[in-house]
């Protein structure tokens, strides 16, 4: 039988045991150590683009999250500091010492709460979960059963099935294809618990940052600049850009990524 998706070239996998789950990582390029972490319902191997390119520069290193991709999924543990304790004993059980994090939606907004008690060289955020301080449009026990009846959806589908689902997204078709497959039901426990409001965290963080944000009007975007105020770095909004804002518009967010890079001297 074939693989859902074989392994890239120049990706080494492994595991680590990080607040007492196994989790999977990857790790490709040459360089100072950066953190990659996936938003929901996706996996670190979502991700290789965007892996690819900071890979130039940095050795990277992605992970799946709880409940995502080849890490455990457990019964409970998916509240904010859970995947905040996540992501910092896997930065201690890899060895990394201050790396530069980069996440996008659930991973971004993580790695925003864990800047606020960890010592970062830099964070990227790309399109944080919740960035503003917004009611959810669905209650918490809604988002529960939204999510467990879609990831049900997904597991009861074959892989062909849902990569013709995503059919325009070209070549991510079959990774996110798969990363659907992957996603446990108890993943549900995370849509319960929610996230907060990620620009809260903004003021505690010192590590120099780069947000990335969807397009939007220009009263949005004043918003968001505002609340963006606290950051030592800038937030950008890439026109044309959805909330996958690298998938969507890759070549200018990345060029963003490596003019922050370049500019606080990171790599």
């Amino acid at each position: 039988m074939r693989r859902p998706l074989r392994l890239p070239d120049g990706w080494t996998t492994d595991t680590v045991r990080a607040n007492d789950i196994t989790v999977r990582t990857y790790r490709t390029g040459a360089g100072p150590p950066l953190l990659l972490a996936h938003g929901f319902y996706e996996s670190a191997r979502c991700r290789r683009p965007v892996v690819d390119a900071l890979a130039e520069q940095f050795t990277v290193h992605a992970y799946d999250a709880r409940g995502h991709g080849h890490t455990d999924a457990p019964a409970t543990g998916y509240q904010m500091a859970d995947r905040v304790a996540d992501m910092r004993e896997g930065i201690a059980a890899l060895g990394l010492d201050a790396p530069v994090v980069y996440g996008h939606s659930m991973g971004a907004a993580t790695a925003a709460w864990l800047a606020t008690e960890a010592d970062l060289d830099a964070l990227v955020l790309e399109d944080p979960a919740r960035f503003a301080d917004s009611e959810p449009p669905m209650s918490a026990d809604e988002r529960r059963r939204f999510v467990r009846d879609r990831v049900h959806e997904w597991r009861s589908q074959s892989l062909a099935e849902r990569v013709d689902a995503l059919e325009a997204e070209g070549e991510q078709a079959r990774r996110r294809a798969v990363a659907q497959g992957e996603c446990d039901p108890r993943t549900a426990a995370l849509a319960h618990a929610g996230y907060p409001v990620t620009s809260d965290a903004f003021g505690d963080i010192d590590a120099p940052t780069l947000v990335l944000k969807a397009d939007a009007d220009d009263r949005i975007r004043q918003e968001e600049r505002r609340l963006a105020g606290p950051l030592d770095g800038p937030l950008v909004h890439i026109d044309g850009a959805g909330h996958t804002v690298v998938r969507d518009e890759f070549d200018a967010a990345v060029s963003e990524v490596r003019a922050f890079v370049e500019r606080r001297g990171l790599a």
